[in-house]
């Protein structure tokens, strides 16, 4: 047990819900801490202030990822372009990574063993209101596995993103659309 996460990341959608979701991630957050978790809650910071852009929230909250054992994401968290981008952080850090599971009035952390990003419905792409700020626009592909055994980079249970980083067709020079 001494392997066991005891901090955790909750991660989950914000923008667009009802008060910005708080109500969840709090109910949440308070559930995990009776559980004995230590949990970083991005809803309980700043007294819960949404005032600020997006980008200062976010620069505040990946370094508190970073100082914890595990992510646990919220339903829906593929919806939110933060918790992708914070999932993909805990991807390639290799946190363990959790849903937050709500069944029968029972509550439950459930271990996320494999994530097929080509299936996410939300692929982090970068805020489209940004796009002309931001001249390259790359994608990511592929999914992430757990390394079975001792074959192949990395240790046995070791978290590892399958896929590449490329830059769309449509960008490359014309002597590099050739080789596609």
């Amino acid at each position: 047990m001494s392997n066991a996460p005891r901090r955790l990341y909750l991660a989950g959608p914000m923008s667009g819900h009802a008060e910005h979701n708080f109500p969840e991630f709090n109910r949440v957050a308070a559930l995990l801490r009776a559980e004995g978790y230590e949990v970083f809650n991005p809803a309980e910071n700043d007294d819960g202030g949404v005032e600020r852009p997006r980008s200062f929230y976010m620069r505040r909250d990946i370094p508190a990822l970073m100082d914890c054992d595990a992510i646990a994401v919220l339903p829906n968290w593929q919806q939110s372009r933060g918790a992708c981008l914070e999932m993909w952080i805990a991807i390639d850090l290799d946190m363990p990574m959790f849903n937050c599971r709500t069944r029968d009035g029972s509550f439950s952390l459930e271990r996320i063993e494999t994530i097929d990003i080509k299936a996410l419905p939300f692929s982090c792409e970068p805020d489209p209101s940004r796009r002309e700020k931001q001249p390259t626009d790359k994608r990511v592909t592929g999914t992430v596995e757990k390394n079975q055994g001792a074959a192949g980079p990395g240790a046995p249970g070791e978290s590892r993103l399958v896929g590449s980083l490329r830059e769309p067709a449509d960008r490359l020079p014309a002597a590099g659309r050739s080789l596609l």
